[in-house]
């Protein structure tokens, strides 16, 4: 499966350094739920459920990437227009996923300017009220399942990968954007 990530102008000049595109993010902390629990008041069958889930996701760090064959649906959703906002990269790494590499996903669609317009007339995620907002992130957050194989993308409109491995700067193509 091919994948893009973007990245600043600084950050590719560390994964040049580096030699490899290592994982930066964590799934998920646990203390972040706790903080939705009790800022939000989420409920407590969902928050016992949430608990649940993340202690059984792994503790490593991971990439995010979009799927090369899903781009457009990123681009048509609105979320590419949110990573140029919000990230402002420089580049775009495109690069195949090694076959060891253990990857996870989520659906993105939830987040989305388009389905945020749809269902709650706001312009984006950040500007739904609470306790709407929370239940948007917790259905992202229930999405994430363990990608076998890229055919496994097709129920997902949106998909977000997690990838669990380095890729080495020699086999990833660099795109000015």
């Amino acid at each position: 499966m091919i994948c893009y990530h973007f990245v600043s102008r600084k950050v590719w000049r560390q994964i040049k350094k580096d030699g490899f595109l290592k994982p930066n993010t964590k799934l998920l902390l646990l203390k972040n739920i706790n903080q939705l629990h009790k800022r939000y008041r989420m409920n407590n069958k969902e928050y016992k459920e949430i608990r649940s889930f993340t202690k059984r996701l792994p503790r490593n760090k991971f990439i995010v990437a979009i799927p090369k064959k899903k781009i457009k649906s990123w681009i048509s959703s609105g979320l590419m227009g949110e990573i140029k906002h919000f990230l402002k990269p420089d580049y775009r790494l495109e690069f195949n996923v090694p076959r060891n590499c253990k990857i996870f996903i989520r659906e993105h669609i939830y987040q989305s300017p388009k389905e945020i317009n749809e269902r709650y007339n706001k312009k984006m995620y950040i500007f739904v009220p609470e306790p709407l907002k929370t239940k948007i992130w917790v259905k992202y957050f229930k999405s994430t399942r363990i990608l076998r194989s890229a055919n496994n993308l097709k129920n997902i409109k949106v998909p977000e990968v997690w990838l669990a491995c380095k890729i080495p700067f020699d086999k990833i193509k660099i795109i000015k954007v």
